[in-house]
């Protein structure tokens, strides 16, 4: 059995577990998605394979929970998309850690950890959008900005003329997408803020991923979002 294994150090790698998808195989627990421990890989010429595994938290409850496993397998799906072989993003992958971690706090709202998740996700890759100037003309300043996702920013009012497809925002969504990619995940599932932005916010991001990771469409958002619609 072959697993992709995102780590802290290399970033992502597929090794060899033998035997994993066997019950009694002392690799089985850890050949989970889900799973954080600490896997010793021997690498050679070949595939990398799996020596041991110590599994230090197996979030066995997000597979209890379909609601959960849906958003948590969106988590995981975007992680594997930007993540590189070979190349570590210690931001990404402490950020990945601690959402599934909130996830699975019971009064945590779900959507409000997806939009955080997939701002802070950007952000470790390089995609973080301009939100406190104007793209175009650098204005700041408590305006009702809009929103271009293809130049990555807000804009200005007066500048909305210079762009063909913009998404309206106002004075709030700018402030909340901020605070997102400034606090802790743990304090950001803490945090009330009203369906209308948490809708708004969704929409933009989905069209924002799409277009930066040149995908049109994506197999686990896919299934939540039946599941949310359902």
């Amino acid at each position: 059995m072959i697993l992709t294994l995102f780590t802290k150090k290399a970033g992502k790698l597929d090794a060899i577990a033998s035997g994993a998808r066997h019950p009694k195989s002392r690799f089985a627990s850890g050949a989970h998605p889900f799973v954080l421990g600490r896997y010793n890989v021997s690498t050679g010429n070949n595939l990398a394979k799996i020596s041991s595994i110590d599994v230090h938290e197996s979030f066995y409850h997000i597979r209890e929970d379909l609601d959960k496993l849906a958003y948590g397998a969106w988590f995981l799906e975007l992680a594997d998309i930007v993540t590189i072989e070979g190349v570590a993003n210690y931001k990404l992958f402490y950020d990945l850690i601690e959402t599934i971690h909130v996830l699975l706090s019971e009064h945590a709202d779900p959507d409000i950890i997806k939009v955080a998740y997939e701002l802070k996700l950007l952000d470790s890759v390089g995609f973080r959008p301009m939100l406190s100037e104007c793209i175009n003309c650098g204005a700041t300043g408590d305006q009702k900005w809009k929103f271009s996702v293809s130049d990555g920013g807000v804009v200005c009012e007066k500048c909305t003329g210079e762009f063909e497809t913009l998404y309206r925002m106002g004075k709030t969504l700018p402030k909340i997408m901020m605070y997102f990619l400034m606090k802790d995940m743990r304090i950001i599932s803490k945090t009330k803020i009203h369906d209308s932005y948490i809708k708004k916010l969704d929409i933009i991001l989905n069209a924002y991923l799409r277009y930066h990771l040149d995908r049109s469409n994506f197999k686990s958002l896919e299934f939540l979002n039946s599941m949310r619609a359902f």
